[in-house]
Formats: structure tokens, C-alpha cells, sequence
């Protein structure tokens, strides 16, 4: 399986709902883990970004239309029912219902992997239309884990 990989720059944005805009997900749900984000209530208060670990499609989209600042998050896509895995090693995501992983490392590094090609291609094309261009293809089987926190 192939995923791709960019570099972000290091700032608040919403990055997260400008990768995922318009992506054929109606029928999903979204599982945050390991995540390190954050939002800015004032210029030296800062709270989490997410309030809760599981969310359907349109409380998900509505919540990343906000800014935010990841600093680590491993953000997991599934179709409605289906049941929410464990996924710590590439084997794992592949014997999972999950659709989709989202991996950001140090509010900078993104790597996506899916199952379906379209949604990568949604994806690259979103990339495209943000300014992105060091969008790069990566092997999920070099990953030792699936976790954001470092491979």
C-alpha cells in the first residue's frame, strides 16, 4: 500500500479540514488518538483542540473547520459500523476496518495511508489547490508503527 507524505508549514491553520474538504466520507466516523492539539483561546492560553476521541462525519468537519495547532495526532477513518480497532502495527491497520490514517509529527510531517485510492486522490488534488507541492509517495510497509509519536 502506498501513501503520501508532505511537510506543512509550522503554524496554526486548519490544515485538517483543507486536506480532507469534500472527501466522499458522509458515511464515516473519525477516531482521534495520540493527539497533541491545540487551540488558541488568547495569545498565551492555549486548550485542547479535541473535546472527545470518536466522531461522526459532520461533528468531525465541523470541528476542523477551525484553527488548530497538532503538535502529534493519529486520526483514524472507518465506515458507520464498523468496529473501531487497535492499530499499532502496519499489519494491524491492514487486518482493521479502518479506511483511513492520518499521522502528523511535530505540527509539520503528514503521512496519509488508505485502503482506497480515491481518497488519497482527493487528497493530492486538495494539496494541490493549497499551494502543496512536496507531496511524496510512502511505503507503508517501511513504517515499524502506526504511531504519530515516531516510527
Amino acid at each position: 500500500m502506498i501513501g503520501i507524505e508532505f511537510e506543512k508549514e509550522n503554524e496554526f491553520d486548519n490544515i485538517l479540514y483543507k486536506i480532507l474538504n469534500n472527501l466522499p466520507s458522509q458515511n464515516c466516523i473519525w477516531q482521534v488518538t495520540e493527539d497533541e492539539v491545540y487551540k488558541r483561546e488568547s495569545d498565551l492560553h492555549y486548550e485542547d483542540f479535541f473535546e472527545k476521541s470518536l466522531y461522526n462525519n459532520e461533528e468531525f468537519i465541523k470541528c476542523i473547520e477551525k484553527e488548530c495547532y497538532p503538535v502529534f495526532c493519529n486520526i483514524q477513518m472507518y465506515k458507520n459500523n464498523s468496529i473501531i480497532n487497535k492499530i499499532e502495527t502496519v499489519e494491524d491497520f491492514y487486518n482493521s476496518n479502518c479506511e483511513m490514517i492520518i499521522l502528523i509529527t511535530d505540527n509539520i510531517y503528514v503521512e496519509i495511508y488508505a485502503k482506497e485510492e480515491i481518497y488519497l486522490s482527493f487528497i493530492k488534488d486538495n494539496l494541490k489547490k493549497i499551494g502543496i507541492r512536496n507531496i511524496g509517495y510512502k511505503d507503508i510497509n517501511k513504517r515499524l508503527t502506526m504511531f504519530a509519536y515516531g516510527d
